[in-house]
């Protein structure tokens, strides 16, 4: 063999390893690249569904959050309305316990005023006879005032 054609045979053997290991190297380069995007590709996944799941368990205590806290308000709600119903109630009963009292006292009242009148009434009459049995007295015996005063309280005390 002669040595062009060994010189020539390694030429074209370094030639072709070259591109052989060229090829080779940009082969791996790109399956490790296409390999990295695929990884990149599903990282990126599994963080949105992560993503997602803390974004719906967020939502879902923050419905619960919200749930116990309206139901919290409407209990406090109906616990006052009670308790308001309760001092309404017993307002209520206060407000009829006074009428009932003012009314007691203005039967009372009218039952005083009516006595006062009947005692004054009797009071005139009183007098009036009084006055009459006097100028009886007084025409009959001829007795003087003072004196037919006397004989009635003397009559009066018996």
């Amino acid at each position: 063999m002669s040595p062009l054609f060994v010189v020539s045979f390694v030429l074209i053997g370094a030639v072709l390893g070259a591109a052989g290991g060229y090829l080779l190297r940009r082969y791996g380069a790109a399956a490790r690249l296409a390999s990295a995007e695929s990884e990149a590709r599903r990282i990126l996944e599994e963080a949105r569904k992560n993503a997602d799941n803390v974004k719906r368990e967020a939502l879902v205590e923050a419905r619960e959050e919200v749930h116990k806290l309206r139901a919290d308000v409407e209990r406090e709600m109906r616990d006052r309305r009670a308790e308001v119903q309760r001092l309404e109630s017993r307002l209520v009963q206060k407000e009829e316990a006074v009428d009932r009292k003012l009314e007691s006292l203005e039967r009372k009242q009218e039952e005083v005023r009516a006595r006062e009148k009947e005692l004054e009434r009797m009071r005139e009459e009183l007098t009036r006879l009084q006055q009459r049995q006097m100028e009886e007295l007084r025409r009959i015996s001829g007795l003087g005032r003072e004196e037919a005063r006397e004989m009635i309280l003397n009559q009066v005390r018996e």
